[in-house]
């Protein structure tokens, strides 16, 4: 009886070989999925593009801070950053420093923010996303330790 049963699976395998003549049908199931991987890098490569190349402008306010609590210096930039650097911005290590930065343009203040846990070193702010309108502002940073203010460094810059 086994003898008969293995007959039968050689038959039924034969016959297909020999229905579809030794080739091999692939569903359209199977074909689908094997055309998905050129689409996929190309998405890949696209969001790679997206996510390094710089296009989106912004105003960052560097401080440089000393060893001896004080204030080294303060300039402004206009850069363009890549997107991914707003997915993950930078990070600093925790200091002992507060920081008040105060941007003032005509008499108005147009931008007021505090930071706590600045290092020693250079820290940047953004500002402003792009460029700032045409006038001249004056920013002033404010260095406190220890709830002690230990420096204040102006400058007046102008776009």
């Amino acid at each position: 009886m086994n003898h008969n049963m293995e007959n039968v699976i050689c038959e039924r395998g034969i016959e297909i070989i020999s229905e579809d003549q030794g080739s091999i049908k692939v569903s359209r199931r199977h074909k689908a999925r094997t055309n998905w991987m050129p689409i996929i890098l190309i998405a890949m490569l696209t969001v790679t593009i997206i996510l390094i190349i710089p296009f989106i402008k912004e105003t960052d306010v560097h401080i440089q801070i000393g060893y001896s609590d004080n204030i080294q210096s303060v300039w402004v930039d206009v850069t363009s950053k890549p997107l991914i650097s707003y997915l993950f911005p930078p990070s600093y290590p925790l200091g002992a420093y507060t920081v008040n930065v105060t941007i003032v343009m005509a008499g108005q203040n147009v931008f007021n923010v505090s930071k706590v846990n600045v290092p020693i070193g250079e820290y940047v702010l953004v500002w402003q996303n792009g460029v700032p309108t045409h006038g001249l502002y004056t920013i002033t940073v404010q260095l406190y330790s220890l709830q002690v203010l230990k420096d204040t460094y102006s400058i007046n810059v102008s776009f």
